[in-house]
């Protein structure tokens, strides 16, 4: 959510917090064909975890 309040657009936001590489838009929508397991292992590599994820509020 910072990338995002510091004006990165969704996208690249995403792929930076992701600790990723390249162009966002493109790795983005690479991911969506990808298992379960691999875009568990991109979350926890771009330090996910339970309680960054879990609740908003």
């Amino acid at each position: 959510m910072k990338l995002r309040q510091a004006g990165l657009k969704t996208q690249p936001a995403f792929w930076s917090a992701l600790n990723q590489s390249g162009a966002p838009y493109s790795g983005m929508l690479s991911l969506s064909v990808q298992s379960d397991d691999v875009l568990a292992e991109h979350l926890q590599n771009g330090d996910f975890t339970a309680e960054h994820t879990s609740s908003r509020g």
